[in-house]
């Protein structure tokens, strides 16, 4: 299964990763950003490192919980 957008708010992607992994995650900073682009369900891991490192953010995860900055 994928998910493309474009010009999304990123807190919309944010909200359909957490649904799609069953994370809960707290961002920092990225009011009034936008993704274009895509991710597949498999790795949480993956799919965080398509999402971010094209808008400079960074990730951690503890357990259930992703931090974005």
């Amino acid at each position: 299964m994928s998910f493309f957008y474009r010009e999304a708010p990123l807190y919309e992607v944010f909200q359909e990763i957490e649904r799609q992994y069953n994370v809960r995650i707290q961002s920092m900073g990225i009011s009034n950003r936008t993704y274009t682009g895509f991710f597949r369900k498999g790795n949480l891991k993956e799919t965080l490192d398509l999402v971010c490192q094209p808008m400079s953010l960074t990730y951690s995860i503890q357990g259930r919980m992703v931090t974005i900055k």
